[in-house]
């Protein structure tokens, strides 16, 4: 008796074969799942240092480093700080960080400082992530993929291109808020 016995596939099998094109199909298949447990590891940290206390203390830091800067050098500044934390973190813990110090009744500065803050922690968690392959998820995705197709893609190299365009758009981008503000009559 020759009788195979068929186990039915699952239903989110047979969605993943029938609905999704080959393009995201073939996507799913490369990415790097393994890194998971490491984005929610980050996220996990910044919840247990707000839980600890570390939050407002470091909120509590970065208010007195930003008061009496005028606009510029105030997302010049900020933003450093939060380019350095970028590649420390990766840009999507050190944006979530940095938002719950922003918005920590320790962070004591005002509305337009506050605000100013933010914008400079957004720029630099986009920016930032083009320092080192760690500032962002999608570098260490990215080097994965390289590396798992034969290529290489050394580190320091892409450091080093990161710290002649980095500043580059810092400075830039730091210009042009200011610009906005100085249109917009903020003083």
């Amino acid at each position: 008796n020759n009788t195979h016995t068929h186990t039915p596939l699952p239903w989110y099998t047979k969605i993943y074969r029938t609905v999704l094109p080959p393009t995201v199909r073939s996507t799913c298949k490369d990415m790097p799942f393994s890194l998971t447990p490491f984005i929610f590891g980050m996220f996990i940290l910044v919840e247990a240092l707000k839980h600890c206390g570390v939050l407002d203390t470091l909120a509590h830091i970065l208010a007195g480093t930003t008061r009496n800067l005028p606009p510029f050098l105030l997302l010049l500044w900020f933003q450093f700080l939060s380019v350095i934390a970028c590649n420390i973190l990766n840009n999507q813990p050190m944006a979530i960080l940095f938002a719950q110090v922003i918005v920590s009744p320790k962070f004591n500065v005002d509305a337009q400082t506050q605000r100013l803050c933010g914008l400079a922690a957004i720029l630099a968690s986009n920016f930032g992530a083009n320092l080192t392959l760690g500032g962002a998820l999608a570098g260490i995705m990215w080097r994965k993929m390289i590396v798992d197709r034969g290529g290489e893609l050394k580190p320091w190299k892409f450091a080093l291109h990161g710290l002649l365009v980095v500043p580059i758009l810092l400075v830039a981008s730091c210009g042009v808020v200011a610009l906005q503000l100085i249109g917009s009559g903020w003083q």
